[in-house]
């Protein structure tokens, strides 16, 4: 609920909290995160941040560093899954220009008034994306993570929140998810393909 509430200020929060206020190095998750991607199964990039877009997504978003989500956000570019397969959104970087706030800019909302009916965190290479649903994809799932892949073009739920999703992202089974998307020499034309980039499939 916490997260929920948070990630409905992203679109209109009434009373902004300073950069102190939402940045708290003694009480941030980023330790755990960084424990995380340590033990990763899975190749991980941790994409370096650039301390003056990350004060200023973090400020966008009003989600502070004690949640994952914002500590994810504060502290890192974006992380690259798999030599980039996949594409965790952070404050953006000459690696990844994206930011997390940039990217949800305009999607996701009913008019601009309106809190966000989903948040978009990650995406792959195929054209797969990953939101949080905060009402507008499924009424009863809320703060939970929902793929929409090029496979179903639906939302389908992952049964995961945020916190889940970064563990898994981590882990030898979000190989196993891709198993049937991935082709011989995938490797290869990942690495010439842009953070910003997908291959498109029928």
């Amino acid at each position: 609920i916490l997260v929920f509430v948070a990630i409905c200020s992203f679109a209109n929060a009434q009373s902004k909290k300073n950069l102190n206020e939402l940045v708290d190095p003694q009480n941030s998750k980023w330790n755990m995160v960084s424990g995380w991607v340590s033990q990763a199964r899975t190749k991980v990039t941790v994409l370096p941040k650039i301390s003056s877009r990350a004060d200023s997504v973090i400020l966008q978003t009003q989600i502070s560093t004690d949640n994952v989500l914002g500590a994810v956000i504060y502290n890192t570019g974006g992380i690259l899954i798999d030599d980039g397969w996949m594409r965790i959104l952070g404050s953006g970087c000459p690696a990844m220009e994206r930011s997390i706030s940039q990217w949800n800019k305009g999607k996701g909302k009913i008019n601009s008034s309106e809190s966000p009916n989903f948040v978009l965190v990650a995406d792959d290479a195929i054209g797969g994306l990953y939101a949080i649903n905060t009402g507008g994809i499924d009424e009863f799932y809320l703060n939970r993570i929902y793929y929409y892949g090029p496979n179903s073009l639906k939302w389908e739920c992952m049964g995961m929140n945020y916190d889940q999703f970064i563990v898994y992202c981590m882990t030898k089974d979000v190989r196993d998810f891709y198993s049937d998307f991935k082709w011989t020499g995938w490797e290869n034309d990942i690495k010439q393909l842009g953070t910003d980039q997908v291959y498109s499939s029928y």
